[in-house]
């Protein structure tokens, strides 16, 4: 068995591949102590004919996977998970890249803790080259809970940042059937949720080991992109999944803030920086869902009392009922305020 299964989704990545696995196969860990999964997800690029070459350079620790159709990278992450046979299984996205030691520090963290998961934070790599790295406390920590919050524990506290920068122990995710939705994007949000809510035990590593590619024409960046929205459908899974496995009444307050926090406050944060008219039938939507699903949201003090400003304004705005001119004009004066 290896120490680490790395799982690479990869989709039209001809200008990006060979530097994200150039930084894998130079682990201070130990190519040995590897297997690196590629995904090619029917490509049209020449992607899989670099992937298909770094194969056959490393035959032993490098397996590729080609899908025949395009599903996404919630579906080649669950493609590849079939094939890892790691201990832990990481993620990378197959345009960004890692720092030397980043497995290495990870795996040895995770077996001297016993933890279920191992995170640190990543740089932001600018298309200017600018690197901007996410703020980290002093001292690394360990969260070790007796049960989790499927167990009857507290509530989880949320993973930040994304899913590349931890790494997973493998029986971890099997034991608890975590998988990506398929087919939409922000597969990574629900991902996340499931791991927070069955993990009794994570180790924060406070250094930037992973470096996150500001890409402006990746799908979350491109503007203008419907499939933004595809966040929408992935907050209203969660809330399904919460009511199957009982939680809805016991973090009723806490289920509503995330709910408000990642369908909506983050969605029109969007809308008013990468659309240049924000669609009004996507608010409509929202406004309906909410009020669908917490009819008695003002009654949340974690929610009416968050003390953010910008927050209590879009708390306001559903109360409106906007015309769709109302609501354009409202999204100007929003997205010029000094928080975007």
């Amino acid at each position: 068995m290896k120490a680490i299964s790395v799982i690479i989704p990869c989709y039209n990545v001809e200008k990006y591949v060979d530097a994200c696995l150039e930084s894998l196969v130079s682990q201070t860990l130990g190519l040995d102590q590897m297997e690196l999964i590629l995904v090619d997800d029917a490509s049209r690029d020449a992607t899989l004919d670099h992937l298909r070459a770094w194969e056959q350079k490393y035959p032993e620790q490098i397996l590729v996977v080609e899908c025949g159709v395009n599903g996404r990278q919630g579906t080649a992450r669950n493609i590849g998970m079939q094939y890892a046979t790691g201990e832990y299984i990481g993620f990378v996205d197959s345009d960004d890249w890692v720092e030397a030691d980043m497995y290495e520090v990870l795996l040895e963290k995770g077996r001297e803790q016993d933890c279920e998961i191992v995170s640190c934070h990543a740089y932001r790599n600018k298309e200017n080259g600018r690197q901007v790295p996410e703020p980290t406390e002093r001292e690394d920590s360990l969260i070790r809970r007796g049960k989790s919050a499927i167990q009857g524990g507290e509530w989880p506290e949320m993973l930040e940042g994304g899913i590349w920068s931890k790494i997973y122990r493998r029986d971890f995710l099997v034991d608890h059937g975590i998988s990506f939705p398929e087919g939409l994007c922000y597969e990574d949000n629900y991902f996340g949720m499931m791991a927070a809510l069955h993990c009794r035990s994570i180790y924060k590593v406070q250094r930037c080991l992973y470096h996150y590619r500001e890409n402006q024409t990746s799908t979350t960046l491109l503007r203008n992109n419907s499939r933004l929205f595809d966040r929408l459908d992935i907050e209203v899974m969660k809330l399904e999944k919460f009511r199957e496995l009982g939680l809805m009444e016991r973090f009723s307050q806490e289920i509503e803030r995330s709910f408000f926090e990642m369908y909506y406050f983050n969605t029109m944060y969007m809308m008013a920086t990468r659309f240049d008219n924000p669609p009004y039938d996507i608010f409509q939507r929202m406004e309906g869902e909410i009020l669908q699903h917490f009819p008695h949201y003002r009654k949340n003090k974690k929610l009416m009392e968050s003390g953010n400003q910008v927050w209590n304004l879009l708390l306001k705005v559903l109360s409106c009922h906007f015309t769709e001119d109302q609501f354009l004009d409202f999204m100007k004066k929003y997205a010029a305020l000094p928080r975007l």
